[in-house]
């Protein structure tokens, strides 16, 4: 993952903050940042200035003036030959020819596909076991052509195998991610059934409910036909044709 601005910067200040270097100057700085960043990004040269009070323009005249210094984010490996005296009489020559033709070179640089970094280092620091190099920053000392080039072949290797890896973490995490998915649309579903079922057991409540009350409801102004009937059977005319009240 790329890193932020605001990443590389914090970084970068973070390196300056902890070098071990006993006298702080532009130097030391720029050397801890790109240690920790392996380029100087504008965030490291910024960093720099503010540390050491210098101009931005005398921290890029540093920088600029060491060839060791790289402005863009190295590839993904790097491979340091050293080509200093005592490696050179040792056969550094003959191993660097061969690390080239592997890498398709012709000199420091980056790898068209941005796999690997070759850079030529002044001075590894292990001279009785020269010649020296470095992979990925891990020291291999009496190197050979061979070993030097079985060294880079390991490196691609272990990038397929990341690959690899890297998809089959992707993938599983794909499976999951449906797993989960139709676990909550199952859930989803049951919980609008149950809700749903809730609803039809209230309503059919509710109507049982107003049946019950209309059943029972009987209107107080009402007479009854019966009682209708016998009052009027009840009443009955004397011989005379009137009433008998009258």
């Amino acid at each position: 993952m790329t890193a932020t601005p605001t990443g590389l910067r914090e970084e970068a200040r973070q390196a300056i903050a902890d070098q071990s270097a006993r006298v702080v100057t532009v130097l030391s700085s720029l050397l801890a940042a790109q240690d920790k960043l392996g380029y100087l990004p504008p965030e490291a040269i910024d960093e720099t200035a503010q540390r050491t009070s210098a101009s931005t323009n005398e921290v890029w005249g540093v920088a600029s003036f060491y060839p060791n210094f790289r402005f863009t984010p190295p590839a993904r490996h790097t491979v340091e030959v050293c080509w200093g005296p005592a490696c050179h009489i040792l056969g550094a020559q003959p191993l660097l020819r061969g690390v080239m033709e592997r890498l398709g070179l012709d000199g420091e640089g980056d790898t068209p596909d941005g796999t690997f970094t070759l850079r030529l280092n002044t001075c590894l620091g292990v001279c009785p076991h020269g010649p020296a190099t470095s992979f990925d920053h891990e020291i291999v000392g009496r190197a050979t052509r061979e070993t030097a080039v079985r060294h880079i072949d390991l490196l691609l290797a272990s990038d397929v195998e990341e690959g690899r890896s890297a998809v089959l973490e992707a993938e599983t995490e794909r499976v999951k991610a449906e797993r989960d998915a139709r676990v909550a649309a199952a859930a989803l579903v049951a919980a609008e059934a149950a809700a749903e079922a809730e609803a039809a057991a209230e309503a059919d409540a509710d109507a049982d409910a107003d049946a019950g009350a209309e059943a029972g409801a009987e209107p107080d102004d009402a007479e009854s036909p019966d009682a209708d009937a016998d009052g009027e059977a009840g009443a009955e005319p004397d011989a005379d044709g009137t009433d008998s009240d009258e």
